[in-house]
């Protein structure tokens, strides 16, 4: 059983002090209990207890009565198993117990997706994570095998490749003391993650010592920001500011902590000759353009402004030196970092944002507006949107005029996120649908790229001379063609690298720090090395590696900023290469290593062929519009069974009627359970089915035996049974993870899944090849947008406020003195009172202070005025007082 309490919503010191007290709860707990339990293991609040089943209740009892302020609930076994956090505790027959990887009802599989713009260490991360839990947690290598299977298949659909898988399990086995470089760490910094610059600052902290994190430049917070009244651009502080010449290019950028209207008064007076704009219009009798004044960037805090100061003067000159288009800056002199700026830094900067300017501006590293034969433009990833006749392409993300299966959801590799011309099913050159009803698809008028990949044990090479670049700049052009800089791990891959690359050589995608870690930037294990004798050299910083000219592939470690040729590496495709090939009339899913031979659209899979929906394939039973097929081979939790049937271009049978109730019943030859397309959730008041379709919870047909039913969330199947010496099937509902067999449904007609409405707090409803999509409204998720997000576990209030969660939203509890959404404004009605003490406090501090050192002063003052006379005059009376003689003193 499970033991939690909901006793410790407490200030965020509190941890320590609640742990201590728990310790002490629990010895008396045990020590005092007259039946103790065989186990007791906590985590936070909630515990994990093992006690005799008629002493739970006592056990229970005696627990709640030590302590009126702590209460506890209880969660007992069901079906031999109990959910303990992300773990599922079995119990055998015998009473052994085993342990595996527990998902609530409502988890989806959806990871963050590897195409999107987050670091790659993240995406590893994730990986890493998934994997680590399941090799802690499972217990039985069977079990281990069937998790790490699972999150492969998860992490799949989220467009995470197979070499990520190998990497992160070969990191993991090669991580021991023995063979990591140890670098003693000096700090931390946490900059903007922009891809292609971030990767290249990250290597230089790291060079010195220094770990570095990510954040993400746009948020979802960030975005959509409580609507509040805009700061007007004169009245804000922390600001660094533009202000232009009216009669020539010159700029003046400058920052200022102040309200910027203070600061551009004192630029306004003639009097202030120490600033460059006053200096400007004297000596060029020049007027300046006021009213179009900027505010490049805020912050409040002076070292990042400064920062952001200089970012914003690089980009108004192209070199270190000062030129005579600028007014010159505010903050001349200025130590930005500790220590003079060192003109290689300088270059650096400016380097790194000229680089982020030319790829806005001038996109140099765009993928190539051409195909590659060999892969017939799978990989094509253009912007050619009109088809070689002259019409509009469609879409891929919708479904009309055309109906089709090539969606992005379903293709995440394919690049099929717009209208562009695309090769999704790997045949002939790229085409796409037409918005012309009367002509479904047309190819595109794409031209052939010059040069070839090479081929090479499941990869390609491709030796690019022209543009030469610096590393970083080599790798972004590697991976706009789908891949990185080349690695190489044995010698007969250098080999084979050097005879595409020689005589010149060029960029390889490896580097090196002064402290010797070596790193690939496709994230594979560095196992081989090929070094030029006397190499590497190790320079300061970090050096990258290229192939060394006329050294028959041997490496050399050069400055990162060389600019010579380089070596692509992609994975190879074997849907797109022409080595593998589907039946006709399938079309081939290339995702990365592997393959799938799917039917097209208004086709389902007999064997070796695709047929018309006009028979069941088979093996399987038709009724009406339907084809049924039941499974008893191995038995899947509910959500695994959905997936098995989506996989046959099925779903889990949806019996919404007394004519497929008596069908299903009668063609069901297993004596076991079995799974049909049935879910409940608390509040609908009815059955949801896997074909959209809500139903009642006795409808009035079958046979229904919910006595045990709690009425809580679960999935439906169908129980076999006996009586009276006759076979009965009866419909219940039971924890979604229980495992059984399952029961298949193909839909011989296709129909809106979206009519009627499937979604319940949804923007809108997407109909797809075999089923729907709903994308929700803010604040609500899953699959039918029926779950609500509790926005609270997040932590949105600011300042100690409370959260309190609705449907659909959130509000916060502002405590005193603040307002907002977040609660992040300080009200601006301060009481009087508080004001004045705030004013009246210091001042009496600096007075009491100024009474001391001028007491002090005057002190020390008299002393050295005493003449000679009275000092002999005190000396005798002190030799009187010792005498005896009384003390006298003067005014």
């Amino acid at each position: 059983m499970v033991l939690t309490t909901n006793k410790w919503k407490v200030p965020p010191v509190s941890p320590i002090v609640a742990n201590l007290f728990m310790e002490h709860f629990e010895e008396v707990a045990i020590s005092t209990a007259p039946n103790p339990p065989k186990f007791w293991g906590r985590f936070v609040d909630d515990t994990s207890v093992i006690q005799r089943k008629d002493k739970i209740e006592e056990f229970t009892t005696h627990i709640n009565n030590i302590n009126s302020a702590i209460k506890f609930t209880i969660e007992r076994e069901t079906e031999g198993k109990l959910p303990m956090l992300d773990t599922m505790i079995h119990r055998r027959p015998d009473g052994t117990l085993y342990a595996t990887v527990y998902r609530k009802p409502t988890h989806t599989d959806l990871y963050l997706n590897f195409t999107s713009h987050h670091p790659l260490q993240h995406k590893i991360g994730v990986v890493r994570t998934l994997t680590d839990r399941a090799n802690v947690i499972v217990t039985e290598e069977s079990d281990k095998t069937l998790e790490i299977e699972h999150i492969h298949n998860a992490l799949s659909t989220c467009g995470y490749p197979d070499w990520l898988f190998h990497v992160s399990k070969e990191k993991r086995s090669k991580r021991t003391p023995s063979n990591q470089t140890r670098v003693m760490r000096r700090g931390t910094v946490s900059i903007p993650y922009i891809k292609g610059i971030s990767e290249t600052l990250m290597r230089l902290y790291r060079s010195k010592g220094i770990q570095c994190q990510f954040k993400p430049i746009n948020t979802i917070r960030r975005n959509l920001v409580a609507p509040k009244d805009k700061i007007k651009k004169l009245e804000r502080s922390g600001t660094v500011y533009h202000i232009p010449c009216a009669d020539c290019p010159a700029t003046y950028v400058g920052d200022s902590e102040r309200p910027l209207s203070a600061r551009l008064q004192e630029h306004k007076r003639p009097s202030n000759v120490s600033s460059p704009v006053v200096q400007h219009v004297a000596k060029q009798k020049h007027k300046i353009n006021w009213d179009n004044v900027k505010v490049l960037d805020q912050d409040s805090d002076w070292f990042s402004r400064g920062v952001r100061e200089a970012i914003q003067i690089r980009r108004q000159r192209t070199s270190c030196r000062k030129q005579r288009q600028h007014f010159g800056t505010e903050s001349s002199g200025k130590t930005l970092i500790r220590g003079t700026m060192s003109l290689r830094v300088c270059t650096v900067l400016v380097g790194f944002i000229f680089f982020l300017t030319a790829n806005q501006v001038n996109g140099a590293f765009h993928p190539a507006d051409c195909y590659y034969t060999i892969t017939n433009g799978g990989d094509y990833r253009g912007n050619l949107s009109v088809t070689e006749g002259g019409l509009t392409c469609q879409p891929w993300n919708t479904q009309s005029p055309h109906r089709h299966p090539y969606t992005h959801a379903a293709f995440p590799q394919s690049g099929l996120e717009q209208n562009f011309c695309r090769n999704p099913d790997g045949k002939n050159r790229p085409w796409c649908y037409t918005t012309d009803p009367s002509v479904r698809f047309e190819y595109c008028n794409v031209s052939h790229c010059e040069f070839q990949f090479h081929q090479y044990n499941g990869y390609f090479y491709k030796y690019v001379t022209d543009p030469k670049l610096t590393f970083e700049d080599a790798n972004d052009y590697c991976q706009a063609e789908g891949g990185f800089l080349t690695s190489a791990h044995s010698a007969e891959e250098n080999d084979f690298i050097w005879t595409v690359a020689e005589p010149n050589g060029g960029w390889i995608g490896m580097t090196v720090t002064n402290t010797r870690v070596f790193t690939w930037e496709d994230s594979t294990p560095v196992d081989y090395k090929q070094f030029h004798p006397g190499e590497p050299r190790y320079a300061l910083g970090v050096s990258c590696i290229a192939l060394w000219r006329n050294k028959g592939g041997n490496w050399d470690d050069i400055s990162c900023f060389s600019v010579t040729n380089f070596v692509c590496k992609k994975l190879f495709d074997k849907c797109l290469s022409g080595i593998v090939s589907c039946p006709a009339g399938f079309f081939c899913d290339n995702a990365p290593g592997e393959f799938s031979c799917y039917c097209d659209f208004g086709t389902y899979r007999d064997g070796e062929v695709c047929k018309d929906f006009h028979a069941c394939p088979q093996g399987w039973a038709r009724l009406e519009g339907s084809c049924f097929r039941e499974f008893t081979g191995a038995r899947y939790s509910y959500a695994d069974a959905r997936g098995h049937c989506a996989r046959q271009g099925a779903r889990l049978a949806a019996v919404t009627n007394s004519s497929t109730y008596r069908f299903v019943a009668n063609y069901t030859h297993t004596a076991e359970d079995v799974w049909i397309g049935l879910q409940y959730e608390p509040g609908h008041g009815a059955f949801q089915a896997s074909n959209g379709v809500a139903m009642a919870t006795d409808p009035g047909w079958g046979l229904w035996d919910l006595d045990l039913w709690n009425e809580t969330s679960g999935c439906g199947y169908l129980v076999h049974g006996n009586e009276n010496n006759a076979t009965i099937h009866t419909f219940n509902v039971s924890n979604c993870d229980v495992e059984r067999h399952y029961i298949c449904e193909i839909s011989l007609t296709q129909t809106d899944d979206c009519s009627p409405d499937p979604c319940v707090h949804a923007v809108s409803c997407e109909d797809q090849w075999a089923g729907f999509i709903c994308h929700c409204q803010p604040g609500w998720v899953g699959e039918r947008c029926d779950i609500d997000v509790d926005e609270c576990l997040s932590s949105p209030c600011e300042n100690n406020a409370s959260c309190n969660n609705n449907l659909g939203s959130y509000e916060c509890d502002c405590p005193v003195g603040y307002t907002g959404r977040f609660c992040s404004d300080a009200t601006r009605g301060t009481p009087g009172w508080v004001i004045a003490l705030a004013v009246i406090l210091p001042l009496i501090v600096l007075a009491a202070l100024a009474c001391i050192i001028i007491a002090a002063l005057k002190r020390k003052k008299r002393r050295k005025g005493v003449s000679p006379a009275v000092s002999r005059r005190a000396s005798g009376e002190k030799k009187n007082n010792a005498n005896g003689m009384p003390m006298v003193g003067t005014k």
